[in-house]
């Protein structure tokens, strides 16, 4: 099945507690009329380096045509660099498929500095 692995890069999290970000929330939407999208989330904590970063969770999201899914993991404190990888298969145009992700304060409200759009994300390897 074609796949696209997207990145958010490194979002650093060294803020003060009340500012820093305590979960990440992706929404995905499909607007591919036929076609199921799948989506496995990553989550990494690069706080030692992307090239030592490490795997702190895995999430699979089925999407079905004209449908969203959305996804939340919480952070740990100690936690100074994350970086989120979507690696999205798709038999429909990778286009219909569209991520949003946000960082959450432990309030619950939104991060806007741990804000990515899709048009943000960094595509990292197409496989077809």
């Amino acid at each position: 099945m074609p796949t696209v692995f997207y990145t958010t890069g490194p979002l650093d999290n060294l803020a003060p507690a009340a500012t820093k970000t305590a979960a990440v929330q992706l929404r995905m939407l499909n607007n591919d009329t036929t076609e199921t999208a799948f989506v496995a989330v990553n989550v990494y904590d690069a706080s030692a380096g992307l090239a030592a970063k490490k795997l702190l969770t895995s999430f699979p999201l089925f999407v079905p045509p004209i449908s969203e899914g959305n996804f939340v993991t919480t952070l740990a404190a100690a936690i100074i660099v994350y970086e989120i990888e979507l690696v999205l298969q798709t038999n429909g145009p990778f286009s219909e498929v569209q991520f949003f992700v946000i960082g959450k304060l432990a309030d619950g409200n939104l991060n806007p500095s741990h804000r990515v759009l899709n048009s943000e994300l960094t595509v990292r390897t197409v496989i077809t």
